[in-house]
């Protein structure tokens, strides 16, 4: 008898607010849009018709107990599968959005390592074109210092060989010449000595006599 009660409280309640908003609207509806009689009796059979689809007091006075016991306990299970239905979709979506969040920061970590890695592979390309760089100066530097050495040591050759082949072989054609390699007037006894620079190579006849008469 509770759960008959309670069913017919409910039912009069709805059916009594759902009338009343319903002649709300079509007043509002008709008085706003200047709706003739016509429409109006068309709107009112139109809600008497879905009036009586939906149940009322007289629908669950009619009703059994088991009857009404089914009903509820129906009512029951569809609001549990709704609420269950509600919160497999607030459990989804949250599952979802921290999935994503987790996501963007993995994804957020694989961009900063990838960066990281592009610096130092750029970094270390840098490295070696220094150190590249810096061993070819080197190198160079190592070949123009041999180089040189390789000059002075063939002039200094050059010039032992001249002054042997050359200068001394003469020297024994012509005793007075005192000619050095370098042009430079300067005597036997002192091969690096300095002295003034002489056009010719040897002494006139004139000279040879002025000289001796100067002795």
């Amino acid at each position: 008898m509770l759960v008959r009660t309670l069913l017919r409280r409910n039912a009069s309640a709805a059916g009594s607010a759902g009338f009343t908003s319903n002649e709300t609207f079509m007043s509002n509806n008709g008085a706003g849009f200047g709706l003739g009689s016509a429409s109006a009796a068309y709107a009112a059979a139109v809600e008497a018709a879905e009036r009586a689809k939906l149940p009322n007091r007289t629908t669950y006075e009619s009703m059994t107990d088991a009857d009404l016991e089914t009903l509820l306990i129906t009512k029951d299970r569809q609001i549990s599968e709704l609420r269950h239905i509600y919160e497999n979709f607030h459990y989804e979506v949250d599952k979802r959005f921290r999935t994503m969040v987790l996501d963007y920061h993995d994804k957020a970590m694989q961009l900063a390592k990838v960066h990281g890695d592009m610096q130092n592979s750029s970094l270390n390309i840098q490295r070696e074109a220094l150190m590249r760089m810096r061993h070819q100066d080197e190198a160079r530097n190592r070949d123009r210092r041999l180089v040189q050495f390789l000059c002075i040591v063939a002039t200094f050759l050059f010039w032992f060989w001249l002054r042997r082949h050359y200068i001394l072989a003469k020297q024994d054609v012509d005793p007075t010449l005192t000619t050095s390699v370098s042009g430079l007037r300067a005597t036997l006894e002192n091969f690096f000595g300095s002295s003034k620079r002489s056009a010719r190579s040897w002494d006139t006849p004139f000279e040879k006599e002025v000289k001796e008469r100067k002795e």
